[in-house]
């Protein structure tokens, strides 16, 4: 019966304009708890959530967890799926701005297999001082405006590698200019 009275206060107070949380008027605040209200929930959150790691249980919601991590299997899991979806659509923002989602060499559609290739050969200048982390290059391209210095472009996979073990020219664009003369 609690549970129901809570859920009743909640939406009454949230339909009424007022912060859930105590009940004081939201100035213009689109937050449903209050600053000190959300403080002192973030606070205890973060305590019963470092006491719960150090008890061996998962920081969510207190079941044994994995050895070595801070979440029991469904909410790792939880979280690996959620990550995967926001890096899939940070990829596909990334490739659709530097030529749509198609390899610009063979014309492979399938999104898995598409990645940024760096047109001059350069892209090892950039690895060497920055590493090889995927998803924080596409962090980094979005945040600066999908740069075009050095050039990009999109490739698959197999164009990508076909470019690096043969001096820098895919075998699709060698057999085609073969094919040519």
């Amino acid at each position: 019966m609690v549970v129901a009275m809570t859920k009743e206060i909640y939406y009454k107070r949230k339909e009424s304009g007022l912060y859930v949380s105590c009940g004081k008027v939201q100035a213009g605040s689109v937050s449903v708890k209050c600053e000190p209200c959300r403080l002192r929930d973030n606070a205890i959150t973060w305590i019963n959530r470092k006491e719960n790691v150090e008890q061996g249980l998962c920081s969510v919601c207190s079941n044994t967890r994995l050895t070595h991590q801070t979440l029991c299997n469904h909410h790792l899991e939880k979280r690996r799926a959620i990550s995967s979806s926001i890096n899939r659509k940070l990829k596909v923002e990334v490739l659709t701005a530097y030529g749509g989602l198609v390899c610009a060499c063979c014309g492979e559609r399938e999104v898995t297999f598409l990645t940024i290739d760096h047109v001059n050969n350069d892209g090892w200048k950039e690895r060497k001082t920055e590493g090889r982390i995927r998803y924080v290059a596409y962090t980094k391209l979005k945040k600066q405006g999908f740069p075009n210095d050095p050039p990009l472009q999109v490739l698959c996979y197999n164009c990508n590698n076909g470019k690096r073990v043969n001096r820098g020219v895919c075998p699709h664009q060698e057999k085609q200019a073969s094919n040519a003369t």
